[in-house]
């Protein structure tokens, strides 16, 4: 019984947080900042950069409220995403493209979404594919937060990023607005999503390198027999 609570008290964090781990497929990293007139042509650019990376692994760290994960992220292009978790200790959520696991070892749960038909072609694929960007770009309107010069990521930081502001151009989308932090090194340093409740979620990452040749076997993961399963946690079933 008590599992039963922590688990339905843990789940918007967690849906929210796989969301906004969804969408970073659609952001990617960016590129330098010779010549950019407007936010919209810097953002082209950014997706400009993303073809060109095959996979990628970065440190993570997911914030809401008082809640924080983190964990090593590991990323293939078109489909392919790992997160090992260090906190909570052993998680993991990997998707290979057609089924999302969420793995929650302190509650002994699998939580697992297809992704396959309508909600696939629509909601995760395009926003797992460099084409993704596209996508977030036709459903959010982009503009500087605080112009093109680069300001600390925070106040009191070192680390100097240029900041993007994506607003939803409909109510329909998962997050208000979402602000994209583009680090000296041209990566993507923090991103953070304000819920249509208003919550914030803030994911950080670090440590990113490109293009390592990860393999497809690196994304391959079975969660113990032993684990409740739960099936299509983020969207309901298909009709």
């Amino acid at each position: 019984m008590s599992g039963t609570i922590m688990m339905k008290r843990n789940y918007s964090h967690i849906k929210a947080c796989v969301c906004v781990v969804l969408l970073l497929f659609m952001v990617g990293t960016a590129v330098a900042q010779e010549n950019i007139v407007t936010a919209a042509e810097f953002f082209r650019q950014v997706g400009t950069r993303y073809e060109d990376i095959d996979d990628y692994t970065a440190a993570i760290s997911m914030r809401r409220g008082d809640t924080v994960m983190s964990g090593d992220m590991y990323y293939r292009h078109p489909n392919l995403l790992r997160i090992n978790f260090r906190r909570p200790e052993e998680q993991v959520l990997v998707t290979d493209g057609s089924t999302l696991t969420l793995y929650i070892p302190a509650l002994d749960v699998t939580m697992q979404q297809s992704l396959s038909g309508r909600q696939q072609d629509e909601e995760i694929t395009a926003l797992a594919t460099r084409e993704g960007l596209g996508l977030l770009r036709r459903l959010y309107s982009v503009s500087y937060l605080e112009g093109p010069t680069p300001v600390p990521l925070e106040e009191g930081s070192n680390e100097m990023v240029t900041k993007l502001r994506l607003t939803w151009r409909s109510p329909s989308e998962g997050f208000r607005e979402i602000i994209v932090s583009v680090g000296s090194d041209m990566m993507i340093r923090r991103m953070v999503g304000t819920t249509v409740s208003y919550d914030e979620v803030r994911l950080d990452f670090t440590e990113i390198q490109v293009n390592q040749n990860l393999t497809a076997e690196q994304f391959e993961y079975r969660s113990p027999p032993s684990a409740n399963r739960f099936h299509n946690f983020l969207f309901g079933a298909e009709n």
